[in-house]
């Protein structure tokens, strides 16, 4: 099945006089030229790069950048539909001239790079596997880091696989100089959780010294780029093994995320997830209808806005799953019926992506018309 360009499609399906732009990111959004004969502008965005956390990045607040552009055209509407999770409350309604959509996820929006649906699921599981759990990023995410040394520090590496690109915390010999570039950066979100701060300490040097896990150096070119490819020729053999994951989603740290098929992975990989991603993601899936095996892993973590706090809290609370197979394979074995049915509903809702984009630009068309 191929993804409907949206370009194509809106030029079929649009005939009410109106601006359309395309673009990545929130940046793009900020960045159109305005004319004056210009009445409803509509913007069809995706991606995370204009919201992506870097603790070294130049802040900048996006709630006033977006202030700024939306009061210096008041007498112009912007429609922005989007992929983006808790956009809408991060908005929270301030601008009477900017109307906001979710009208599909990340994960649908780039064509054959996204496609799953003749993708068989891995739901053949080997029962003698030494390492149960596995948690991998290829590009390099503060959170990931910090989700590392966690896992590090808490000793729970010894029952499953951990893989990453160190590098960024490789150029800091200390723990004391990791916390003084994060001060130096006026970057403060690591000291909400100063209680972890031994585990982190213990993990950090464990990545200083190449213990527990596995390295992958992050390149443009070291993941393939169509995502079924890859789950086939490189993390089926992990699922095969493995019963549970801690999905390192792109976004974490941000104030409004995406989901990506990092998720849809973990689905046809048949284990149960840990999401790390911004809060409410959870909440999204279930809303979706996907069944998240709350009676197995603890998904409580899911309502903390405090990004850090909820990456310790989406560990911790699941510690016993993580540090004990037993448990792992044998809550897979009664859930083995639920794991097949969320992959026939992550097919329906593939199938359905070109209902969806149809009849979001037709009520967006007719919107217009009435307007």
């Amino acid at each position: 099945m191929e993804i409907p360009n949206l370009k194509i499609y809106s030029k079929k399906l649009i005939t009410a006089p109106c601006n359309i732009y395309y673009g990545g990111d929130i940046d793009d959004f900020l960045n159109i030229e305005i004319a004056p004969t210009q009445n409803i502008l509509c913007f069809f965005g995706w991606e995370h790069s204009g919201i992506q956390f870097h603790i070294s990045a130049e802040k900048n607040n996006l709630l006033e950048r977006l202030a700024e552009k939306v009061s210096l055209h008041k007498n112009h509407n912007f429609w922005i539909y989007h992929s983006w999770i808790n956009f809408d409350s991060y908005i929270n309604g301030k601008f009477s001239n900017l109307k906001s959509v979710k009208y599909i996820d990340e994960l649908y929006l780039h064509g054959e790079r996204t496609v799953y649906i003749n993708i068989n699921p891995q739901i053949e599981k080997n029962f003698d596997s030494k390492k149960h759990w596995f948690s991998i990023g290829n590009n390099r995410r503060v959170h990931r880091y910090i989700a590392a040394m966690y896992l590090l520090g808490t000793e729970v590496t010894a029952k499953g696989t951990l893989r990453f690109d160190p590098t960024e915390i490789l150029e800091h010999p200390l723990w004391e100089g990791y916390l003084e570039y994060w001060k130096y950066n006026n970057c403060n979100e690591i000291f909400s959780i100063e209680s972890s701060f031994p585990i982190l300490k213990k993990g950090f040097y464990k990545i200083l010294h190449n213990v527990e896990y596995e390295t992958r150096v992050y390149t443009q070119t070291s993941i393939p780029s169509i995502n079924s490819y890859n789950f086939d020729q490189f993390l089926r053999t992990l699922y095969k093994e493995t019963f549970v994951e801690v999905v390192n989603e792109t976004t974490f740290m941000e104030p409004f995320g995406i989901i990506t098929e990092k998720f849809i992975n973990s689905v046809y990989g048949c284990n149960f997830p840990i999401i790390l991603n911004v809060h409410g993601t959870v909440a999204h899936l279930r809303e979706l209808g996907f069944d998240m095996f709350d009676d197995v892993v603890d998904h409580s973590y899911d309502t903390e806005t405090d990004p850090m706090k909820r990456l310790v809290q989406a560990l911790s609370s699941n510690l016993q799953l993580l540090n004990d197979p037993e448990l792992a394979k044998n809550s897979w074995k009664k859930c083995k019926s639920r794991m097949i049915s969320n992959v026939e509903l992550a097919k329906e809702l593939e199938r359905n992506v070109p209902n969806v984009i149809t009849n979001t630009l037709i009520s967006l068309n007719n919107e217009i018309c009435n307007h």
